[in-house]
């Protein structure tokens, strides 16, 4: 018996929905039925999406581009118990599965609906990882750190299964109800999504407006070394980061994290990440990606030196890329095959 599976996915950023999309298309191909519920930018991405029923909720607001507790808390108190209702009706369609991408109202429902509920989180990879942080970095994002730990420790007790990609690519490992995949890419020639538009560089520049801090800086850096390029400045919505078709360019300059890391492996091109130290997770997410040989992290102030680097380190990073890319151990894939052996 085919089983009945709803993704629920946070529209905050498009890293979500870009790795949903990915599993989706691996277990559609398996004629595996899923419906999707999304908010934010979710939407805009998935607009066109007929393979399954398409539910919209309110969008959580996490404060202005970072992660602000008690806004959190008590701004959003309407939106918490309008999305519970909106799920509690869905659940009760009685799906077998339900999956949630960065969603944690439907924890709350775990406590009366009986499914499986699976939870796509990275927070213990993350934790795993804060050796690459210096002193100073972690005090510069301390409360985000928090929130991962929050996060982390959630995620190892209400989820039948939490599942955490990692920025690599491997055989599937198991560790009580984790389980740790390769990194989740989209396949791009089966994409919904992809736009393709109008090619003037070899480098693209992509500043995303997720991120709360003056970008004016690396604008600036860039036309100091004359750098051409294609620039992007995909909102805080998201609107138009989906509709960018990467494959055309050399390499990418990005202060972006998950999602265009997500690009980067998505279409190997290599990316010079630039600051995003007010983000625990995405500075991690860059120095990991880093020290995986895909591209390069960089501050503003080694930016000259670092690019230089970068450049003559530009065919390693793209070898590797592809190896990532064309590996059979493709984290959608890995991830698909594990809910459709649930039991």
């Amino acid at each position: 018996m085919n089983k009945k599976s709803l993704f629920i996915i946070n529209g905050l950023g498009l890293g979500n929905s870009t790795r949903c999309d990915a599993i989706i298309s691996e277990l559609q191909e398996k004629h595996f039925s899923v419906d999707i519920l999304t908010s934010g930018a979710s939407k805009q991405y998935f607009k066109n999406w007929t393979r399954g029923n398409l539910y919209h909720q309110s969008r959580l607001s996490y404060g202005n581009g970072g992660f602000n507790l008690f806004k959190t808390i008590f701004q959003n108190l309407k939106n918490i118990f309008l999305n519970f209702k909106i799920q509690s009706q869905l659940i009760s369609m009685q799906y077998d599965i339900v999956v949630s991408d960065s969603d944690y109202v439907i924890f709350l429902i775990r406590l009366f609906k009986k499914f499986t509920l699976i939870s796509i989180n990275n927070s213990a990879y993350i934790i795993d990882h804060l050796n690459l942080l210096s002193k100073e970095e972690k005090l510069s994002v301390e409360t985000h750190l928090l929130v991962e730990k929050m996060d982390c420790l959630l995620n190892r007790w209400i989820p039948d299964i939490v599942i955490i990609p990692k920025l690599s690519f491997e055989k599937v490992s198991r560790k009580n109800n984790q389980y740790f995949t390769s990194h989740i890419s989209r396949s791009l020639t089966t994409s919904d999504n992809l736009i393709s538009q109008d090619k003037k560089s070899k480098i693209a520049l992509v500043l995303t407006g997720a991120i709360d801090f003056d970008q004016n800086d690396i604008v600036n850096k860039v036309r100091s070394l004359k750098i051409d390029c294609d620039f992007f400045v995909p909102s805080a919505k998201g609107e138009t980061e989906y509709q960018i078709d990467f494959s055309k360019y050399d390499f990418m300059i990005s202060n972006s994290g998950f999602s265009m890391i997500s690009e980067s492996i998505s279409y190997c091109v290599p990316m010079f990440l630039l600051p995003i130290d007010k983000h625990a997770e995405q500075l991690l997410n860059a120095k990991i990606y880093t020290q995986n040989k895909f591209g390069c992290y960089s501050s503003l102030d080694n930016f000259d030196l670092n690019y230089k680097i970068f450049l003559s380190k530009l065919d390693e990073y793209k070898s590797k890329l592809r190896r990532h890319h064309d590996s059979s151990l493709r984290g959608a894939k890995q991830i698909a095959k594990i809910i459709m052996d649930i039991n």
